[in-house]
């Protein structure tokens, strides 16, 4: 009889932002989320899942009223590109975004001290 894969060697699912639930955290390409022409943000809701943050990455958090976005990085988007991706992707509606936080790099490199265990020297 052949070997059997053990569990832990076997891939998960792929989860997608659609698949979020309230109270959730988790991380998506920047790409998946696009402004309007005027400024509005929406998200993919096929946009897969990233188990932490990392490189091109923004922070996505569904609350009761929606999603929040929190920018880890100095990102760019060019306005308009909702319309374009919207209609390329007919099967769903994009999810708009209810707010918006950049986050610092400062910010940022205090919670990576964090959580080593390590203190800021500012």
């Amino acid at each position: 009889m052949p070997a059997k894969l053990p569990q832990s060697f076997i891939q998960k699912p792929v989860r997608h932002l659609r698949d979020v639930a309230v109270g959730e955290t988790v991380f998506l390409m920047y790409a998946n989320m696009q402004p309007d022409a005027h400024g509005c943000c929406y998200l993919k809701p096929d946009a897969e899942l990233w188990p932490q943050e990392g490189p091109n990455r923004i922070q996505v958090t569904r609350a009761n009223d929606g999603f929040h976005v929190t920018i880890l990085e100095d990102y760019t988007w060019q306005l308009g590109k909702y319309e374009e991706h919207a209609l390329l992707s007919k099967d769903d509606d994009w999810f708009p975004v209810e707010s918006i936080t950049p986050k610092t790099a400062q910010e940022t490199t205090d919670e990576e001290l964090r959580s080593r265990g390590l203190q800021s020297s500012s």
